[in-house]
């Protein structure tokens, strides 16, 4: 049985020596331009970690790696938060990757803002409902979305307190 790694990386090489060493045959190339283009959109910007956003983003990607995802999948987890941060939107990310990697990350952003209105009430059920359904269309959001939920969990100890408790209960 495989141990899943979820050490965090830094930069794109520590995230391309898990992809040559995954059985996968990756497009490589495809998936640097979108590390590139990551940087670009994210350039300096911090979480509330204080945490670059392109290290997170490079987290989940490895995360995604080491669970043998695909090369749409990848460049979806680096890309991830461009679209949140209107750093660009789904048609350029279509025309530059494909339609399949803007599916995924439409898919993301759609469970985000689904998840994002779960309230302590009646709505939970019926929220939690669309988001099954809608990462049943691909399961590789579903999947991303927990690598990212995950990375984000890991690095609330940098969070005062009361954010701790309203990250845990979001997303």
């Amino acid at each position: 049985m495989k141990i899943f790694n979820s050490d965090e990386i830094k930069t794109y090489s520590e995230l391309e020596e898990i992809l040559l060493s995954n059985r996968i045959e990756y497009d490589l190339v495809k998936i640097k331009k979108s590390y590139q283009l990551a940087e670009a959109y994210y350039h300096q910007i911090k979480r509330r970690s204080g945490e670059l956003l392109i290290n997170h983003v490079l987290t989940v990607a490895a995360y995604v790696a080491r669970l043998d995802l695909d090369t749409s999948a990848l460049i979806a987890s680096i890309l991830h938060e461009a679209v949140i941060i209107r750093a660009t939107d789904i048609d350029e990310i279509d025309s530059q990757f494909g339609t399949d990697v803007a599916f995924i990350i439409d898919g993301m952003t759609d469970m985000k803002n689904q998840t994002a209105t779960f309230s302590e009430h009646n709505e939970v059920p019926e929220n939690f409902r669309k988001l099954v359904l809608a990462a049943a269309e691909d399961i590789r959001i579903l999947i991303i979305r927990l690598a990212n939920k995950y990375h984000n969990l890991k690095t609330l100890q940098y969070l005062p307190e009361e954010s701790q408790i309203n990250q845990a209960k979001k997303n």
